[in-house]
């Protein structure tokens, strides 16, 4: 596996963490990832009283060529499942995603008024290269991520959190995180729970202008956006990831 899934010695399963508040977050990873990618930030909020469920989307931590067999409706179930979940917990739920977790949260928010507000990290509303997936998926099954290595200890740098994930892209299912992008771009003027944008500025992943075009077309009252300047694309493992949680916890204390 060490060839395929960086840092699989780290447990990437679904996980939930019963809170002291009739609160809860559904935390969504995002594309190639695991709940390692969400970890940090739940158990963050779960020491502030906060109940968590961290779901898993199909096809993830398992083989880059189950992922190939998923479509994005079923990630979008996924979740679904886990907000009716929680609402049967709790009074009051939150969702929040990184990258493609937030792209899943916002199409989800969009039809879901009852949600409480929205957590949108480094949101994936636009990837660069991510049309071509159309005619990739009939030629490569898969492509390698410029930054793979082969050590499956990899350390995280000083300051961040490790990530556990894929180290290929599954070219079919590119191909369905761009349906996806194109299906939600046209739902978000429906979003009108409160909500919260954070964006690294060094983020080579998503096209950064399509965050400021995010902000303007959601309809919510209360609406932000937040930038960290030292921060890519994993926004809430980079080195600045304090202040992410900081601002995330502030949002969630002035909306429940």
């Amino acid at each position: 596996m060490k060839y395929i899934m960086q840092n699989d010695h780290l447990d990437g399963a679904p996980f939930q963490l019963l809170g002291n508040r009739d609160v809860c977050i559904v935390l969504v990873h995002g594309f190639t990832a695991t709940t390692v990618e969400v970890r940090p930030l739940a158990e963050f909020f779960h020491q502030h009283g906060y109940g968590i469920i961290a779901p898993l989307l199909p096809g993830h931590n398992t083989t880059p060529e189950d992922l190939n067999n998923q479509k994005w409706t079923d990630w979008v179930n996924e979740v679904e499942q886990s907000i009716d979940q929680a609402k049967k917990m709790y009074s009051k739920v939150f969702i929040g995603g990184e990258s493609m977790g937030a792209l899943i949260c916002s199409h989800i928010a969009a039809k879901d008024p009852e949600l409480r507000g929205v957590l949108l990290y480094a949101p994936a509303f636009r990837v660069k290269n991510l049309w071509a997936s159309f005619a990739l998926r009939f030629i490569k099954p898969f492509l390698k991520k410029a930054n793979a290595g082969v050590d499956d200890d990899s350390p995280a740098l000083p300051g961040t959190h490790p990530w556990k994930g894929y180290r290929v892209n599954p070219t079919k299912a590119a191909y369905q995180m761009f349906m996806l992008q194109l299906i939600t771009n046209k739902m978000v003027r429906y979003i009108k729970q409160p909500i919260l944008i954070l964006q690294g500025t060094k983020d080579t992943t998503v096209d950064i202008s399509a965050i400021e075009w995010l902000y303007q077309k959601i309809s919510s009252k209360t609406k932000d956006l937040l930038w960290y300047q030292n921060s890519g694309h994993c926004i809430i493992l980079d080195q600045e990831y304090k202040s992410v949680f900081l601002d995330s916890l502030q949002f969630l204390e002035h909306n429940s």
